[in-house]
């Protein structure tokens, strides 16, 4: 083995594909790239971790690398409450939620920003809007694009998600249903690019966010009395089993978000599939992988009315796969290591 071990914060006690999210996703694929390369990855829940002292001890007395906690957690926030351990901590930010309200836009720092980014003067508001959560403080704070909010913290390193985990395959049909996602944005507004996309000829392929309470809202509607029959619903998925009934056949993707995630894995799986990308300017990550970018839901409806998402390419499938993005997280625990290492190091040359 490498030496290196590190113990990473989930949500539960399993993985549970047909109902999680991203993260669970990311950490679960995260994981099994580093074991394969001799990193020992340990599991918390934020049970585990309510103590922060308790699990500062637990990260020196087992000898972890590092640790990754979820955004939610309380030493995410306030890294300094894990003392020494502090500085083998790794912050993944997978959403900007600490930072600005949900569903809000991030400015750019004015302190770290350019005058475009923060629209304003630099130096006209003194405070860096990262203060509040101890930027620099941890080992790493891991991004996934060069954003103006990320140069708040001076040991960002930029490392992407992968979704080479799926199966190739070629699902796309010009002529085939919209693949819509509810539950990150207003049910008004899903509800009117749904009714859009069947004035214009398309079928309906609703899949959920199974997190927001958009998203209940969003179910309760689509799986009661008063939704369209001809929609096709689809609740739980494991998408490495179900891609096939998920993607099969879209004409095209509608990731209708207003939410600043900083990751959106249904944009791009559906890129990973062949199949075009539409995106509201809201949609945050979504964004990166979108073949069209509207204004907003009026206009991707107006777009799915008319049939113009059936003449979208999608964008490159990106090239990046799971070993580099394990091959990155080692440079980073190496890094964390040596510096851990270096004292001990010297102690042993003196004496």
């Amino acid at each position: 083995m490498s030496g290196r071990r590190i113990l990473i914060e989930r949500y539960g006690d399993e993985f549970d594909f047909r109902g999680g999210g991203g993260i669970e996703t990311a950490g679960f694929h995260l994981a099994r790239a580093l074991e394969l390369g001799g990193t020992r990855v340990d599991w918390y829940t934020p049970a585990d971790g309510n103590d922060p002292s308790a699990l500062a001890a637990r990260v020196f007395g087992e000898g972890y690398t590092a640790l990754f906690p979820l955004v939610e957690s309380a030493v995410f926030r306030t890294p300094g409450l894990l003392g020494d351990a502090t500085r083998r901590t790794v912050r993944i930010w997978h959403d900007v939620g600490v930072l600005a309200a949900p569903r809000t836009p991030l400015p750019g720092c004015p302190v770290h920003g350019s005058a475009d980014d923060a629209g304003h003067p630099i130096g006209s508001i003194a405070a860096c809007i990262a203060n509040a959560v101890d930027p620099g403080a941890c080992a790493a704070d891991i991004v996934f694009t060069d954003e103006p909010w990320t140069r708040c913290f001076p040991r960002r390193r930029c490392i992407p998600w992968a979704v080479d985990h799926l199966p190739r395959a070629q699902h796309h049909d010009a002529a085939g249903p919209v693949v819509l996602l509810a539950g990150k944005a207003p049910l008004a507004a899903v509800r009117a690019v749904a009714a859009a996309a069947r004035q214009g000829g398309s079928g309906v392929r609703i899949v959920f966010s199974q997190w927001t309470g958009l998203g209940r809202e969003a179910k309760q509607h689509f799986f009661g009395p008063g939704r369209d029959e001809a929609d096709e619903v689809i609740d739980h998925y494991d998408l490495m089993q179900d891609h096939r009934r998920v993607f099969g056949g879209a004409s095209a993707a509608l990731v209708l978000s207003h939410y600043r995630e900083t990751f959106s894995f249904l944009a791009a799986e559906a890129v990973h599939f062949g199949i075009p990308v539409v995106a509201p300017n809201a949609s945050g990550a979504a964004l990166r992988f979108a073949a069209a970018r509207m204004a907003d839901e009026a206009a991707v409806a107006t777009l799915v009315r008319s049939g113009g998402h059936r003449r979208l390419e999608p964008v490159a499938s990106p090239r990046w796969g799971w070993a580099d993005v394990a091959a990155a997280y080692v440079r980073v625990l190496d890094g964390i290591k040596a510096e851990h290492d270096e004292p001990a190091r010297r102690t042993a040359a003196a004496g």
